[in-house]
């Protein structure tokens, strides 16, 4: 959803300011108080969206996406079908996104294990069928993640295909960065879709 937003320098100071206010906050551990700060994100997000008409329910996805199936989600505590579909598909691809991305915190999981956390909680945070549909489509169209930052000791994190767990480091040569598949170019390392 972040593609088809404008690029920061032409969101509104506002906007701005909220977005690295977040940021600083989720870096710090957050503090229950500061927890509430995080939780308010879906309603900012919805803000600065609200009046591109294009976006539709695409509006009510990022209002709604952590609320979860069982109520105790943010920020309206909904539950079961009250919760827009769409918001739903997204929750559950927002979740599968951020098991299997390297955060500056730790690396990615497998994509066997970002399933089964999927599952174990569908019901309860997650709707079942949107689990259900994710799980069927990858087992028909399959998933490589892609690298999607450093890993913890400085060294780019690359997906291995078909193979299980986090992504192995791949070591920096003269400058330029070495992808599983060679020497990246100029324009940074190569990215597989």
């Amino acid at each position: 959803m972040l593609d088809i937003l404008p690029g920061p320098r032409t969101l509104p100071p506002a906007a701005r300011a909220h977005i690295a206010a977040v940021l600083l906050v989720a870096a710090l551990c957050a503090a229950p108080e500061e927890r509430r700060v995080i939780e308010l994100h879906p309603e900012y997000g919805h803000e600065v969206v609200r009046g591109i008409a294009f976006l539709g329910e695409a509006r009510a996805a990022i209002l709604h996406h952590h609320e979860r199936i069982d109520g105790s989600g943010y920020p309206f505590g909904l539950t079961g079908d009250r919760i827009p579909e769409f918001a739903r598909v997204v929750a559950v691809a927002d979740a599968f996104d951020a098991m299997t991305s390297t955060r500056s915190y730790r690396c990615a999981r497998g994509v066997d294990e970002a399933l089964a956390e999927l599952r174990r909680c569908a019901g309860a945070q997650f709707d079942p069928v949107m689990v259900t549909a994710l799980v069927s489509a990858l087992g028909r169209h399959g998933w490589t993640p892609t690298a999607t930052a450093d890993g913890p000791d400085g060294t780019e994190q690359v997906p291995v295909p078909g193979a299980p767990g986090p992504a192995l480091p791949v070591p920096r040569a003269a400058g330029r960065a070495t992808t599983a598949s060679g020497p990246s170019g100029p324009s940074g390392p190569e990215r597989r879709p």
